[in-house]
Formats: structure tokens, C-alpha cells, sequence
């Protein structure tokens, strides 16, 4: 019955004629549209679940984002992209294989891929789509970098990758600041050597204010 009103009454679709559209990231364009990706039709589907009682939660499944909610000895997962069909072991398994060294998947290695997603979490996976999509524009990333690391303040890459914009776009000071703490995470040595070598060379530079 949900999958009723969201997609056939309400309209909601994947995007399939322009899957990397930014505008498929953003609920209130997806709304307006009815046209999205798998994890802000996600969104706009477990929204509708928790008005109506129902248990949804999202699964952050390698490749593609999925919804969830326990059954009696179970867990029927929906695949909100494809009109919130549901999806079996088989299946899940076969869509998860690319993703870990194209190894065949045991029972619970699929439960530990369907575990719950947090509200952070699925904040911080669309952040990180939109870095794909917007992979040429400096600005772009950075606020979306910038987003995360307000949602995950240690994240290591995000860290890192911040640092590397700032000093694109030329602000020397807060670049400095964000590989310095990049390298106290203690981050593999071929990593810390190249960021090294970053600060090394930017030490001089005039820091700007940001």
C-alpha cells in the first residue's frame, strides 16, 4: 500500500535518463520533480513509513541504497529505485559481490551489509554523492566536505581532502590546519608522506584568512 501511494498515485520514480542529476540529492528538487536516486527516494520513503507506523529504516548496501523493515523471522528489504520492489538473498548477494573483491557473500556477511543505517550516516552518504557529482567544481566539494566533517568532525579522508581544497582555492591557514589534524589520526605512511610534502611546500606561503 505505500509502495501504491509513493509511486503509483504520487508518482516518484528513479531518475533513469540522468541518474547523476545533482538536483536527484536534493529532497525539495526530488519532491518537486518526483524523480530521484535510491537514497532520497529512501528518504521520502521511510518519512512516509514513520508516519504511518511502519518500521522502515535504511540499509547503506555497497552500490546502491536500500530500505528495510523486520518481518516475523526475517527482514524484507525494498528497493525504493525501482519502485520499492523487494529484493532476496540471492539477489543481495549478487549486487554486493562487486563490492568485496567479487567474493561469493555468506549468510552473515549479508545481515552485517543490512544493518540499520543512522540519520548521520544517511546524511553523510548523500553528502558524499554529491562530491561525485560535482567533482569539477572546487566550491561545490568543499561545502559538501565541509557538511560532513560537521556530521563526522575525525573523518580522516574528509580531513584530508579539505585541507587539499582549501589550498586550491588558496586558503593557506585552514589547509595547514586540516593536514596537520589529518596526520594526527595517524594515517598509513604512503598517505602522511604525500601530505607531508603538501605542508612542506605550502609552509612558506602567506596564510589567508578565512
Amino acid at each position: 500500500a505505500l509502495n501504491r501511494v509513493l509511486f503509483d498515485e504520487l508518482g516518484f520514480s528513479g531518475n533513469q535518463q540522468d541518474y547523476y542529476d545533482p538536483r536527484n540529492s536534493y529532497l525539495n528538487d526530488v519532491v518537486e520533480r518526483k524523480l530521484g536516486i535510491p537514497i532520497s527516494l529512501a528518504v521520502i520513503q521511510l518519512d512516509l513509513a514513520r508516519r504511518v507506523g511502519l518500521p522502515m529504516h535504511g540499509v547503506s548496501f555497497p552500490g546502491h541504497f536500500l530500505v528495510g523493515m523486520p518481518m516475523d523471522g526475517g527482514l524484507l528489504v525494498l528497493d525504493p529505485y525501482h519502485r520499492g520492489r523487494s529484493v532476496d538473498a540471492a539477489e543481495l548477494k549478487q549486487r554486493a559481490k562487486p563490492h568485496v573483491g567479487d567474493q561469493d557473500l555468506k549468510d552473515e556477511q549479508l545481515s552485517d551489509l543490512l544493518t540499520p543505517a543512522s540519520n548521520r550516516a544517511i546524511l553523510g552518504r548523500m553528502l558524499r554523492n554529491l562530491i561525485e557529482v560535482y567533482n569539477t567544481s572546487d566550491m561545490r566539494v568543499l561545502r559538501c566536505t565541509d557538511r560532513i566533517l560537521t556530521l563526522e568532525p575525525e573523518a580522516p579522508a574528509e580531513l584530508r581532502d579539505r585541507g587539499l581544497l582549501y589550498l586550491r582555492v588558496g586558503h593557506y591557514k585552514a589547509a595547514r590546519e586540516d593536514l596537520s589534524k589529518f596526520l594526527a589520526t595517524k594515517p598509513p605512511e604512503k598517505d602522511a608522506e604525500s601530505v607531508r610534502e603538501v605542508l612542506i611546500k605550502t609552509s612558506a606561503e602567506r596564510a589567508r584568512l578565512n
